[in-house]
């Protein structure tokens, strides 16, 4: 399978790693035995519109964050980033059938990057966290913490201190209070810094802690220190989702900045209402809905080692953990109204497809559909109405069995005329 990067929509981020993921179960959707990811670059400089970073760190994050990632999923055979796009229109030429997304094109391109995308994969049954460190780091990694912790178990902590969107950073020295307490019960903390401010970090910062910034440069390395970790420590940033995106790994994430402090939270237009967790995380992945404060700190660190009743493998040998249903109890038509009403168009679109793809014609769906055609085309949203009119006639007794599907006709009922023939309704 063909999975296509396309900077024209697409980020110079750790977003990748979304779209890394959808790929993967995309791959796996299709029976397709690998993945070869094409990497597109846009018009002008090459990449994706973003002022938060300019033309030298673009280019770096694309050889340490795109190429350097594909080797976090192990079935990424074959890795191409073209000049420019008349190169990739040659290179994709013939192949339609083989490219994921389905219907990309040069000319037409489609982004998958959102984490949206990978929160719906687990709303619908999948797994997501399918990233994975290799071998040789884990080897690295093991090597060094039982050189510098053999008899305690070793918890990072990853700070965020960007120049963009700084309401989001961490408190350094309220982190390094927690890791000082953190080595008082026992633990080894481990200080990740931010890869902006690793110059700034001495023997004396870290306060006789112990810092890995090879971490900030090297995501096989970071990736391989969270597999190995008791518990990670973040918030919510690029590395996060990075941590988050494997089963082996067990992290409390703090959502900061505007993503904790806007009404509604900005997650919402990625399918998580305030207080949830990414459905696909299990109960040692979890999400702090609060500032990281001293004490907010200790009291999440404490809550998940005693629930979880301690330590729950040998360092060095983590096991595998099933995400929890209480995480993915939600129907997936809830989650494209969040898209919907939040107007992340393609985002819903996509889920529009899925769960018809998974669950076959739904009354819900082509309401939903209907709705979010409604102001772009009349026309449109009044055929999606009439879809869901001739589900609907499918139904069992709509008042007693079907509360939902009687809501969705009433609704349908109360705009005719306006885009449907009232005798159409009324027959029905």
């Amino acid at each position: 399978m063909i999975a296509v990067y396309d900077f024209a929509v697409s980020r110079i981020s750790f977003d990748f790693f979304g779209f890394l993921v959808v790929a993967e179960m995309e791959r796996q959707r299709r029976g397709a035995d690998n993945v070869h990811l094409v990497v597109v670059p846009a018009e002008g400089d090459g990449f994706h519109p973003n002022v938060q970073y300019d033309l030298q760190q673009k280019q770096w994050r694309l050889q340490n964050i795109v190429v350097a990632g594909t080797a976090l999923l192990p079935t990424v055979t074959q890795f191409t980033v073209c000049s420019d796009r008349d190169q990739a229109r040659a290179a994709l030429s013939g192949r339609e059938e083989d490219i994921h997304p389905e219907g990309y094109a040069i000319d037409a391109p489609i982004g998958r990057w959102a984490t949206g995308y990978s929160f719906l994969e687990a709303h619908l049954g999948g797994d997501p966290r399918v990233l994975r460190s290799s071998e040789q780091a884990r080897m690295y990694v093991g090597d060094w913490l039982r050189q510098i912790t053999p008899a305690k178990s070793p918890v990072s902590l990853t700070l965020r201190e960007a120049t963009h969107n700084a309401q989001r950073n961490t408190d350094r020295e309220v982190w390094l209070s927690f890791a000082d307490w953190l080595a008082g019960q026992g633990y080894c903390p481990v200080i990740v810094p931010d890869t902006e401010t690793v110059p700034e970090w001495t023997t004396e910062t870290y306060r006789s802690h112990n810092g890995f910034s090879e971490a900030a440069f090297n995501l096989d390395l970071r990736l391989a220190l969270y597999e190995y970790c008791f518990l990670n420590v973040n918030v919510t940033n690029g590395p996060s989702q990075l941590c988050g995106l494997s089963p082996l790994t067990r992290n409390i994430t703090f959502v900061t900045g505007d993503w904790l402090h806007e009404e509604p939270t900005p997650f919402l237009g990625l399918g998580l209402e305030r207080g949830e967790a990414p459905p696909y995380s299990s109960a040692w992945q979890k999400f702090a809905w609060r500032v990281p404060t001293l004490d907010a700190l200790k009291e999440e660190f404490l809550s998940i080692s005693e629930e979880l009743g301690g330590e729950p493998y040998s360092t060095g040998a983590p096991n595998p953990f099933s995400p929890i249903s209480a995480n993915t109890n939600h129907d997936p038509n809830e989650i494209a109204m969040r898209f919907l009403t939040t107007r992340e168009w393609e985002l819903f679109d996509h889920a529009a497809d899925l769960i018809s793809a998974a669950r076959g014609p739904s009354a819900d769906i082509y309401y939903l559909q209907a709705l979010a055609a409604r102001a772009p085309s009349l026309d449109t949203a009044s055929e999606f109405f009439k879809m869901a009119l001739a589900t609907l006639a499918k139904s069992p007794d709509l008042a007693d069995e079907n509360p939902r599907a009687y809501q969705i006709f009433q609704h349908i009922k109360s705009l005719a005329p306006e885009l449907i023939d009232a005798n159409e309704v009324y027959q029905f």
